[in-house]
């Protein structure tokens, strides 16, 4: 019995009944006046939690084998209606090791870095009182705080807080915009 490997229509849309391998080449998506879009699709049952719904593996044919040197991972969290995107990289030992985790939350989002963090200028401007919270990794706790807050007019102040044996933040050192520091205790 024949099997249909490929079928064209009439709008010269092709469906590949298997999986497709381009061997030598490149794969270039062109759309005219528009923009080409890439459809992942995992057609099945409703996921459940950390199910892995799709991956985006690079590899590399290295000493005349081909291993994994990457990827992005695509899954469900411990919800199984919410996703993360974790972006994998090779380690030195020859691991893929998980480098960013961007995930869905409950309220929003949030991305989790697994190593250090390099960067020129950072700009925190979701808020007219930035802060930044320092976690306790264990058990999520917020243990210190920096917050920036309007001193006068257009100046700034700054208020290192931390916490002691409760949840209110307490200013431990506090810098106006004129300098000016404020120690507690």
């Amino acid at each position: 019995t024949l099997t249909v490997a490929l079928t064209l229509d009439k709008s010269q849309n092709a469906t590949f009944a298997g999986d497709v391998a381009i061997n030598g080449g490149d794969l270039n998506l062109t759309k005219q006046n528009g923009s080409p879009t890439i459809n992942f699709l995992r057609d099945s049952t409703n996921p459940s939690a950390n199910t892995l719904l799709h991956y985006l593996n690079f590899q590399v044919d290295f000493d005349g084998s081909h291993q994994d040197w990457g990827g992005i991972e695509h899954r469900t969290t411990t919800s199984g209606t919410r996703t993360k995107l974790n972006f994998n990289v090779k380690s030195t030992n020859g691991n893929i090791l998980n480098a960013l985790s961007l995930d869905g939350t409950t309220d929003g989002t949030s991305a989790t870095f697994a190593g250090d963090i390099s960067s020129g200028d950072i700009t925190i401007a979701v808020d007219d009182t930035p802060t930044i919270n320092f976690k306790k990794a264990s058990s999520a706790d917020v243990l210190g705080i920096i917050n920036v807050t309007t001193d006068a007019g257009t100046g700034g102040k700054m208020a290192f807080q931390t916490k002691r044996n409760g949840n209110t933040a307490i200013d431990a050192l506090v810098i106006d915009d004129d300098q000016n520091a404020t120690f507690a205790g």
